[in-house]
């Protein structure tokens, strides 16, 4: 069985272990946002370790939405460490409240 668009994964709850096959679909033009950036410290024996904790979203135009949250020593590192890692949480967004 070969699955022609992502709308065959989503009904049964099956996860996406790769973001190439997201990327395989003709029109998946994802758009990623950055939500909140906020500094975590840490206390270690030589002192405070800082890093940055970056929430993002990713979306397509056709109602699939991803989430994600990373965390790195530098802010940019934090943010473009996503685009690969996101497209694999591509889920289906449903409009309203149930």
């Amino acid at each position: 069985m070969k699955i022609k668009s992502p709308e065959e994964i989503f009904p049964f709850s099956l996860p996406i272990s790769e973001s190439e096959i997201i990327d395989f679909f003709p029109g998946a033009f994802l758009k990623d946002e950055v939500l909140k950036i906020t500094s975590v410290q840490k206390q270690t024996p030589a002192g405070q370790q800082t890093r940055f904790k970056a929430f993002i979203a990713i979306r397509d135009y056709y109602g699939h939405v991803g989430l994600g949250v990373k965390c790195s020593t530098e802010v940019p590192t934090a943010i473009h460490g996503f685009p690969s890692f996101l497209s694999s949480l591509c889920s289906e967004a449903i409009a309203g409240t149930r």
